[in-house]
């Protein structure tokens, strides 16, 4: 949606009062035709009512299109919500072609390049969901790629290198895996070691059980290593996370010493 400029202009004194006064406003922006569906739609979504929300996302959809136009960054957010919330609902197939079609009008925009990489996140996410593992894999590599060059290494950019990960595995591409992981695992570190340490360990923990799947015994215990030292920092020790890095540790020792 493209917003009228607000041009400043310089008013010369006249000696006719009827002439003096402000530039005439410019136009608003046009009102969402359906802010209030979608407003209600979005707190049935956060009740976790998502067959009653994606009733409501279908409604705030075709008005938005009636309104605005096929190819309106409106229609986009509404297919994007309404895409998510099929995918709750177990509509995946839905879900896709309607995340897919959300992406296509978004790099309709070539001068905000970031938010195709969103809705190309998205659409990795609900075809994973929907069991459409290929495509899943397809575009959150696609994702990888893009967010480093958007976003640089952010969390965002770690997140879809664990998904990507995690995506691999599926597809026995274990060396693959273990590079986003370990990707992942050196961002999540940097940004959520002190303060959310659980989140931190979180691709560690993953990378090291595809390192025992490598029998690469000694590299996964050098990570879970890492993965204890950002928990007892937290004072988590005893948590179900610090429990299971303790004992894939252990076990990964001992298989360590064997060989």
């Amino acid at each position: 949606m493209t917003f009228p400029s607000i041009l400043s202009s310089v008013l010369a004194l006249s000696l006719v009062p009827e002439l003096q006064g402000p530039p005439p406003a410019c136009p608003p922006p046009p009102a969402d035709p359906a802010g209030t569906l979608h407003r209600e739609a979005s707190a049935l979504l956060d009740q976790r009512q998502f067959v009653k929300a994606s009733d409501l996302f279908q409604q705030s959809l075709d008005r938005r299109r009636e309104a605005l136009g096929p190819q309106h960054e409106l229609v986009a957010e509404a297919l994007h919500n309404l895409s998510y919330s099929l995918s709750r609902a177990g509509r995946g197939k839905e879900a896709v072609d309607l995340a897919r079609e959300c992406l296509e009008i978004v790099e309709l925009d070539r001068h905000r390049p970031s938010h195709a990489v969103l809705a190309r996140r998205h659409l990795a996410e609900v075809a994973e969901h929907a069991g459409q593992f290929d495509v899943a894999w397809r575009e959150i590599e696609t994702v990888v790629a893009e967010a480093e060059q958007q976003f640089g290494l952010t969390p965002l950019t770690g997140e879809a290198h664990e998904i990507a990960g995690r995506l691999a595995c599926r597809f026995q591409e274990l060396e693959i895996a273990a590079e986003h992981y370990r990707w992942s695992s050196a961002i999540y570190e940097k940004y959520f070691g002190v303060s959310e340490p659980t989140t931190a360990v979180r691709p560690m923990l993953a990378l090291a059980h595809v390192l025992a799947r490598q029998s690469h015994w000694n590299e996964a215990v050098q990570v879970l290593h890492r993965a204890s030292a950002w928990l007892e920092a937290g004072n988590l020790v005893g948590h179900p996370v610090w429990q299971e890095v303790r004992r894939l540790r252990e076990r990964s020792r001992l298989r360590a010493d064997d060989h």
